[in-house]
């Protein structure tokens, strides 16, 4: 007997009758006979097809019970126990017919929610969405709606629709922003494939990959089966179907740079994948992975030089427009920007592909000699990006957000430059009036107000822990020097304690640092089940976690230990450092210098000069401290200005020697008018001219910041100065 027989003898099949049809007519026979004799009378009798569904729901339930009674040693999979594939392509069987089988009456429709109800269709799929709707037809009595035509290739048709697909596919798929939890980071998100790879590396326990997993594997069958529905695929192919490979005619240049940096990032790209693999594939005991790992850190950093050579330089050529085309969505793809909600990817493979499309056209041709682009006269629909010396155009939209987060990004920096630890509230909330920081976090789609409001709490209880550190510490070593004396001369150790206890300000110096402790646990575990949307919200979590890895002050002290470290304390030391630099700042929430990201330089610690302490404001009249303030606001603009220009920048966008002095100077200045301005403020004049001057300068920066208060004091001295005129005073 063969292991197909037993099977179907097993899930109750005659081998002698495979015929469907032959077992439906016998089926509808039965279900015909079983009815009262009063019915049979005036009923039709069941048909093939509500026979052959029931066939097939029995069929499906049987087979399902004998793959459940499968023995399996554990973590044995069902695909390695013999006689399974049998098994599961007669379930298969069964499912096609009960899918593609309209039922013609009650009786059908019950085999088909039997099925539904069965474990195959239970958990979400292709298939099972596929047997819900066959099921609500029936129920309907729809017909099932046959495919659209596709139109010809390379056809306007076929450009109208894709186009209108991809509309479509924008506003059925705006339900994949509503799993917050699957967002890994700011620009990435948790799929299917790098929730397993991110496992195999141990970067995610299992409980929680597998609970993201569900959702992941959800979120991305909901948006294939919209694209299916819209046919974006096909559509995408007829629409540039001349556009796929070299236009014929084209002469190929091979003096255009283009090519060498295309070649150049791939070769790159290549070494840098090949150690990495054999680093990711190495046991965890092997001896050299720690080397291997730090081989491939200077070879994946030439690969990104070697793609933003290639990305910040044009083709000087069609040939190489042509191939910087083509190979462009690939780099974008090996770099790991290949997500369907990919922005910055679905942009430049549409205009991959609008490019291929003109060249195939002939609109697009060879054109030497041609006039620069002005980046200053932008077409309809785009603008000029960046907004400071641009380079590109860029869609509205997407250009004015990049503007907002650019924006709201220097004014927090600038807010956390000029708040200190011991700022007042009032003082605080003006300066976020002053730098519009509520404006941008409402209008910003990653903002992350609530994180950084939480990490300027954690900074200045921080500030207050590492204070009273090195109190905390020496009381514990007069413990340890106690209990070890008591040791040596058999002394009660437990007496000696107590005796530490006494000592002037152990008992306070250890009752301060717990207090500190006791405020800081609350707000880090705040930061922690905040999620983090911008860089700077990472670095807030990663100086939350420092706190409570480091809770005895040991993070500086074990930079200098090097290898010497714990591996944990020394890969946590790593992560934050990462994580904080991107943000730039340092470990205490303090700005870096753009220059040098591992040199923490505090702005208000550099050593220059201070013009404030220059200028003696009190012996000045009012008219010069105008003239004082009138100054500082209007060279101080321009040194602000001249720090956005070319000259003042190096490598990377960071300031160059040029910049650092423009922006010194512009802060410079602009603490110089605020000390005339607050001179000013403190001044009682009694003259006509000061009084006059002084309510001059006060006017536009009281009505600038919005306080309420002040408004209403100013208008009272306005008012008083009023009357002082009226009485020739």
């Amino acid at each position: 007997m063969t292991l197909r027989t037993s099977l179907q003898r097993l899930i109750g099949r005659d081998p002698a009758r495979l015929s469907l049809r032959e077992r439906a007519a016998e089926t509808a026979a039965r279900l015909a006979a079983s009815k009262p004799a009063a019915d049979a009378a005036t009923a039709d009798p069941p048909t093939l097809a509500d026979a052959a569904l029931t066939v097939a729901a029995a069929d499906l339930q049987r087979v399902e019970a004998t793959i459940a009674a499968i023995p399996t040693a554990p973590g044995q999979d069902l695909d390695d126990v013999l006689g399974y594939g049998i098994l599961d392509a007669a379930a298969d069987r069964a499912a096609d017919v009960l899918t593609n089988t309209p039922a013609d009456s009650l009786i059908g429709l019950q085999a088909k929610a039997a099925a539904i109800l069965s474990d195959r269709f239970s958990v979400p799929s292709p298939e099972a969405l596929e047997m819900a709707h066959s099921l609500a037809r029936d129920v309907l009595n729809v017909q099932p709606v046959e495919q659209r035509p596709l139109p010809a290739p390379d056809s306007p048709e076929a450009l109208t629709q894709f186009e209108a697909a991809c509309r479509e596919h924008t506003r059925r798929t705006e339900f994949a922003n509503g799993y917050p939890d699957l967002k890994r980071t700011v620009l990435e998100w948790w799929t299917q494939d790098n929730l397993r790879k991110a496992l195999e590396a141990g970067e995610i326990d299992p409980a929680e990959c597998a609970r993201l997993l569900r959702m992941a594997s959800e979120r991305e069958l909901r948006m294939a089966q919209v694209e299916h529905d819209l046919d974006l695929g096909p559509l995408e192919i007829l629409a540039f179907a001349g556009a796929h490979g070299t236009p014929p005619g084209v002469e190929e240049e091979p003096t255009d740079p283009i090519f060498e940096l295309i070649d150049a990032h791939h070769a790159a790209f290549c070494t840098w994948d090949t150690a990495a693999s054999a680093a990711g594939n190495a046991h965890p005991s092997d001896p050299g992975l720690q080397e291997a790992r730090k081989a491939t850190i200077p070879l994946l950093h030439a690969q990104e030089s070697a793609f933003m050579a290639l990305v910040g330089s044009l083709p000087a050529s069609l040939s190489g427009l042509m191939a910087l085309t083509d190979y462009l969505p690939t780099a974008l793809a090996l770099r790991g920007s290949h997500e369907a909600d990919d922005e910055a990817a679905l942009t430049v493979g549409g205009l991959c592909a609008s490019i291929r499309k003109l060249v195939a056209e002939r609109k697009v041709t060879a054109a030497p000699g041609a006039e620069p682009t002005d980046w200053y006269s932008p077409s309809p629909g785009f603008m000029a990006s960046p907004a400071i010396e641009p380079t590109h155009f860029a869609l509205i939209p997407h250009a004015l957000r990049v503007e907002l987060d650019r924006l709201h990004c220097i004014a927090v920096r600038e807010f956390e430059r000029q708040v200190r630890p011991d700022t007042a509230p009032e003082l605080r909330e003006r300066l976020r009036r002053l730098l519009k920081i509520d404006i941008f976090e409402a209008a910003s789609l990653s903002g992350d107000a609530q994180i950084l409001v939480l990490g300027m709490e954690l900074d200045a209880v921080h500030t207050r822990w590492r204070a009273s550190l090195p109190a905390h510490n020496e009381a514990q070593a007069r413990f340890s020097w106690a209990e070890q004396d008591a040791k040596a001369q058999g002394k009660d150790v437990w007496a000696a304690h107590e005796a530490v206890w006494d000592e002037p300000g152990v008992r306070e110096a250890i009752g301060l640092f717990e207090d500190i402790c006791a405020e800081l646990d609350p707000i880090c575990r705040k930061i922690w089940a905040t999620p983090a949307r911008t860089p700077l919200g990472l670095a807030v979590k990663a100086r939350a976690s420092l706190v409570m890895i480091f809770a005895c002050g040991e993070y500086e002290a074990g930079r200098d230990l090097g290898e010497n470290e714990d591996l944990t304390e020394q890969s946590a030391r790593h992560l934050i450092e990462a994580c904080c630099a991107f943000a730039g700042v340092n470990w205490k929430g303090e700005l870096l210098d753009g220059s040098q990201l591992t040199a923490p330089v505090a702005s208000q610690d550099r050593p220059t000069p201070g013009l404030v302490g220059m200028v003696d404001f009190a012996a000045a009249s009012l008219d010069e401290l105008q003239s004082l303030r009138d100054l500082a606001d209007q060279v101080g603009g321009v040194a602000y200005a001249t720090m956005w220009t070319g000259r003042c920048k190096g490598r990377g966008g960071h300031y160059n020697a040029v910049g650092e002095l423009t922006q010194w100077l512009g802060d410079a200045l602009t603490d110089v008018e605020t000390a005339a301005f607050d001179e000013a403020r403190r001044r009682r004049p009694t003259t006509h001219a000061d009084r006059e001057t002084r309510l001059k300068m006060l006017a536009r920066p009281v009505i600038q910041n919005g306080d309420p208060d002040e408004i209403a004091a100013f208008a009272g001295e306005l008012a008083a100065h009023s009357l002082a005129e009226l009485q020739g005073r």
